[in-house]
């Protein structure tokens, strides 16, 4: 499993990858772009493209 790619607004870095396939083995502490699915670690990939910084504290 790996990370995809960094993000870092202000203090916090947030770790990214892409899954859009139907098998996901997560990894703790990382965000996952997908096609269409909100999860507690899940984000649309079209949800983040639009804003972001906002989109990541949709993931509490």
């Amino acid at each position: 499993m790996e990370t995809d790619f960094c993000v870092k607004f202000g203090k916090k870095t947030f770790n990214i990858g892409s899954k859009f396939g139907n098998k996901v083995k997560e990894k703790e502490g990382t965000i996952y772009l997908t096609k269409n699915t909100f999860g507690h670690n899940r984000l649309p990939l079209a949800v983040f493209l639009i804003n972001p910084q906002e989109s990541l504290k949709l993931l509490g």
